[in-house]
């Protein structure tokens, strides 16, 4: 062998040993979502990041409105009680998040309630009849405010992706401006409608034709506010990662105009993370939303880390239960979008020491199979 063979030699097995761990590194998207505010300090944010982290989650889904007002410095809306309670000035929580998150290896998707509110403020926005604690999506300004809302955060911030959560009506409006507007839509009279109709499980099953029009009446307002944003934020950032979270399929998300399976075969979002929070997976819920889809790995199962035995009252869940429920999750949809989990809030020591011992033992990067 020659001298200049024997180094080319050297040379590429140098080359292998310094690369095989990054051919070798897992791509897979591991989410946790997070409700609460502790991230909008310095100090919160460094302690956030680093327990998901170790954890191995990769992709952080922080909520940056709960329709309180914001988590960011928006010029179209107030502060969130929880930041406006730790301001201080000059500070930006989420520029803060996010750098730190990208520092980490870490994606910030930030999470929108979209239809949800929790503060008497924009009146203009709902009306007496408007479902409680929801904002009316039958009002055009109210669909352009919070198209406008999120398309500030994805042109002033390096978001990766952007949660649309609450993505429905959350109930049957009754007010006046809906009245006039399902009459102007359909010549038909909207309370008369809804009392013919018994809006039990028993009852949606039964597809009336009254039951159409309401349903393609919110389901109208609703795709505006998906279609629309889709259309601005990936205009501004063609890359960007927009998720929903929803039920798919079950009759009465479909009625408030939940209709993510459409939305994804649009091409109008990438995920649907479907929200599964049972301590066993719906397979086969699971299955027939993705036999219904062009992409069947836009659908990510969203599993629980928490039990609740009522509104009132939850707890974690076993740390061992948690991370089974990663796994199966891994495992029977593997090489798709990856997996999720809610909540951070109920995100023990004891939990975190299962999922990285088990489901995220090896580390990953975030991809998304778009």
């Amino acid at each position: 062998m020659t001298i200049s063979n024997f180094v080319r030699l050297v040379c590429l097995c140098a080359f292998l040993v310094f690369t095989l761990p990054a051919w070798a590194e897992i791509q897979e998207s591991r989410a946790i979502f997070d409700e609460t505010y502790g991230w909008v300090t310095p100090e919160g944010a460094e302690k956030t990041l680093a327990r998901i982290k170790n954890a191995g989650f990769n992709v952080y889904i922080p909520c940056v409105w709960l329709g309180k007002g914001t988590a960011w410095p928006s010029k179209l809306a107030p502060k969130t009680p929880e930041w406006r309670a730790k301001w201080k000035p000059g500070y930006d929580p989420l520029e803060n998040l996010i750098k730190k998150a990208h520092e980490v290896g870490i994606e910030v998707h930030p999470w929108f309630a979209v239809m949800t509110r929790w503060r008497n403020f924009f009146p203009e926005y709902y009306d007496a009849g408007t479902p409680e604690h929801a904002f009316n999506v039958h009002i055009p300004e109210f669909r352009k405010f919070i198209v406008d809302l999120m398309v500030e955060v994805v042109k002033n911030y390096d978001v990766d992706g952007i949660n649309l959560d609450v993505i429905r009506s959350r109930g049957l409006c009754k007010s006046k401006y809906c009245v006039e507007d399902y009459k102007n839509k359909y010549s038909r009279n909207l309370l008369l409608d809804l009392e013919v109709n018994d809006f039990t499980p028993e009852r949606l099953r039964d597809k009336t034709q009254t039951w159409e029009y309401l349903k393609d009446w919110n389901r109208s307002a609703v795709s505006d506010i998906v279609s629309n944003f889709s259309l601005q934020a990936k205009a501004i950032k063609p890359g960007l990662l927009i998720s929903v979270d929803s039920i798919v399929l079950i009759q009465d998300f479909r009625v408030q105009g939940a209709d993510s399976i459409e939305w994804s075969n649009n091409g109008w979002i990438d995920v649907i993370y479907n929200m599964d929070y049972k301590r066993e997976i719906d397979v086969r819920l699971t299955q027939n939303g993705r036999s219904k889809l062009k992409k069947p790995d836009s659908l990510v199962v969203l599993v629980g880390n928490v039990e609740s035995i009522n509104t009132d009252y939850a707890y974690p869940r076993e740390p061992q239960l948690v991370a089974d429920l990663l796994t199966f999750s891994k495992n029977k949809w593997a090489g798709g979008n990856g997996v999720a989990m809610w909540t951070y809030q109920f995100l023990t020591d004891e939990q975190i020491e299962s999922i990285k011992n088990g489901p995220f033992k090896e580390p990953a990067k975030p991809f998304w199979k778009k």
